[in-house]
C-alpha cells in the first residue's frame, strides 16, 4: 500500500570487483525493471517515482542519475531446491546504458 512499516540503517561498502553482480538473491518473488542509482533515494523520491509511473521521476532531484540495465545474449534459467528455493539466470552479460 506504499506505507512505510519499519526502517533501520544499513551500511554497505562497495568495492571494485570482477565478481558477478547479483540482484535479488534469496528474495521470494519476481523482480522487474531494475535500475541503479548513484546514491540512496529518500522516501520522498521513492514515492514520487512510484506515483509517476515507470521509467521516470516526478521531478529532477538533486545529484541524481539513473542507469537502466540491459541484458544481451543467451540466458539459462536454473531452479535449485534444497533447504530453500533459489532460481537464477546464467550465461548473460549486462551493461549500463549510461555511466552513473
Amino acid at each position: 500500500n506504499g506505507n512505510l512499516v519499519a526502517k533501520r540503517p544499513y551500511y554497505l561498502s562497495v568495492a571494485k570487483t570482477t565478481e558477478p553482480f547479483t540482484i535479488g538473491e534469496l528474495i521470494p518473488g519476481k523482480i522487474d525493471e531494475v535500475k541503479l542509482w548513484n546514491r540512496a533515494l529518500s522516501e520522498q523520491e521513492i514515492n514520487a517515482s512510484y506515483n509517476a509511473g515507470l521509467y521516470r521521476l516526478e521531478r529532477n532531484f538533486t545529484d541524481l542519475s539513473v542507469a537502466n540495465l540491459f541484458f544481451r545474449g543467451k540466458m539459462t534459467y536454473t531452479h535449485v531446491t534444497n533447504n530453500s528455493q533459489m532460481s537464477y539466470l546464467d550465461g548473460f552479460s549486462g551493461r549500463l546504458k549510461k555511466k552513473l
